[in-house]
């Protein structure tokens, strides 16, 4: 495998830790596969490329720390499904998670993303360039070609999609070498092509206005993610109470303590992830020097500083006056 698309490869799995390494027998000797450092996590990632004019990629890792990945994306269209995963893309922003096709159009703007640890990033996924979508199907397909564009937006978020399912599957375990690789995988990708259209979203709301249905729909990603940081970040489970007022009380604890998270997520604009800013806030701890004030005990970085800008005061003073320390309670509480 060699062009462009190899290169951009190598360049991304140089800067993120990945080796390249033999084939192990999960994967198609015809593609490229990199091991994921044992430092950083454990699995790996397999591309195989034709010609600069699609590629089909496989992951298969995780990583032992939640992780920030930023890189420059070549053109294309890119369809993936994932069996396992749990992150969130930053741009454009959405969550990542599984048992629905996720499709991509490149831009100029960084591809940003953050991926939850310890999760197994499973999935199969096509990336096809313009030189194939735009220049080679309307060479073979004068008379009918028309750009696939309008229909691949369409599909994102599409858990039910039997034949796209079954293409990528068939991709993922094919076994051949050679040229009858690369027929097959570019036959592959022109049925691929054949299947950008409508899907059907199945719903008993009947009464319900078709545009509110769509709008949950694109939308669950944000309560699937809500009930995730409830169960992991928050411990909102298992309850050691038993009484229904002390159930409730938890419960509303766990629910302000995440709107309190999403209100500081939206001010910092997605730039940390949720386990980075909670561990931060937990570090941010202060000595109590009697009678005279307090002196911080956590180190100063980025974090920090983006976390008093946005709430409009600053403790990372050499030492704070108890009077000072009143100030910001009370602008902290909003009684100024």
């Amino acid at each position: 495998m060699g062009g462009m698309i190899a290169d951009y490869y190598q360049s991304v799995m140089d800067r993120y830790h990945f080796i390249p390494d033999k084939n192990t027998g999960s994967f198609n000797p015809a593609g490229m596969y990199w091991r994921l450092s044992p430092e950083i996590g454990e699995g790996g990632y397999w591309v195989y490329a034709w010609k600069d004019l699609f590629d089909i990629k496989i992951h298969d890792f995780f990583f032992y720390q939640d992780i920030f990945m930023e890189f420059e994306l070549p053109s294309c269209l890119s369809y993936t499904q994932y069996d396992s995963i749990s992150g969130k893309e930053l741009a454009p922003q959405r969550c990542l998670s599984a048992g629905c096709i996720k499709t991509f159009v490149s831009s100029r703007d960084p591809y940003k993303v953050l991926v939850h640890k310890e999760v197994p990033i499973r999935s199969v996924g096509i990336e096809i360039m313009p030189a194939y979508y735009e220049d080679y199907l309307k060479m073979r397909y004068p008379d009918s070609y028309d750009s696939p564009l309008p229909a691949f937006r369409k599909m994102d978020g599409a858990d039910k999609f039997p034949e796209m399912a079954r293409l990528l599957w068939q991709m993922k375990t094919y076994r051949g070498s050679g040229i009858a690789a690369s027929l097959f995988y570019e036959g592959k990708i022109a049925e691929e092509e054949s299947y950008d259209g409508l899907y059907a979203v199945c719903t008993d709301l009947l009464d319900d206005d078709v545009k509110d249905i769509l709008k949950v729909s694109e939308g669950r990603w944000k309560i699937e993610e809500c009930f995730r940081i409830m169960k992991t970040e928050f411990e909102a489970r298992p309850t050691f109470v038993r009484l229904e007022n002390r159930i409730t009380a938890h419960f509303l604890i766990c629910f302000l303590a995440l709107l309190v998270y999403r209100l500081l997520e939206l001010k910092l604009e997605g730039a940390y992830t949720c386990e980075e800013i909670l561990s931060t806030l937990k570090r941010m701890n202060f000595a109590d020097i009697e009678g005279q004030g307090y002196m911080p005990l956590y180190k100063r970085e980025r974090i920090t500083d983006a976390l008093h800008e946005v709430c409009g005061f600053r403790t990372d003073y050499q030492f704070i006056t108890k009077q000072k320390m009143k100030e910001i309670q009370k602008k902290s509480k909003g009684r100024e």
